[in-house]
């Protein structure tokens, strides 16, 4: 889990658990705090995971991302970061 809102030290933690657990001959899947940070940050997050070699990624809350909030005024923050880091990247839904 990184949950920091910055970027930059979401990246340092995540290439720390990856580098660790992929000495150890282990899979990392990075925890991002969605419910902290904007869907264009979750969206930057995921890229950074991908780039330092995470298998996979982990969003926190499934409530936050599907419920009208401050930062989800519209309540499509999971169809938002869906399009952006998922269907571009794979061509498909």
């Amino acid at each position: 889990m990184a949950y920091s809102t910055d970027t930059a030290v979401f990246r340092k933690q995540i290439e720390i658990a990856t580098a660790t657990a992929h000495g150890a001959g282990r899979s990392i899947w990075a925890g991002i705090g969605a419910y902290r940070i904007t869907s264009d940050s979750t969206v930057e997050k995921i890229q950074v995971a991908r780039d330092l070699g995470a298998e996979g990624v982990v969003l926190f809350s499934y409530d936050f991302t599907v419920r009208a909030s401050e930062l989800n005024p519209d309540g499509l923050y999971l169809e938002r970061v869906r399009q952006s880091a998922f269907e571009k990247r794979t061509g498909t839904n």
